[in-house]
């Protein structure tokens, strides 16, 4: 496998599945859903260009609790009540 060429301002449907670690075929089921990251159509040529795909990925990014952050003071088990 070779590294994503990200120097071009668009990449192709293989180059964008790597990049964002999915495969080929989840990006074409984005397409027809509508969900996936922004593409463009050059005549029958699907492409994606590389600041859409950035902008994909930062929007999946899911914030963690810091490990600093100091845990709530109640106990989970203690808020657990038994349904009868």
């Amino acid at each position: 496998m070779q590294p994503v060429k990200m120097n071009k301002r668009h990449v192709n449907e293989n180059d964008a599945a790597e990049f964002l670690g999915v495969t080929p075929n989840a990006l074409q089921d984005w397409r027809l859903k509508r969900t996936g990251p922004v593409f463009c159509k050059f005549g029958r040529a699907v492409r994606y260009p590389v600041t859409e795909l950035e902008k994909f990925a930062d929007a999946a990014r899911v914030q963690t609790r810091s490990p600093l952050t100091p845990r709530s003071k109640r106990s989970p088990v203690a808020s657990y009540t038994a349904v009868r």
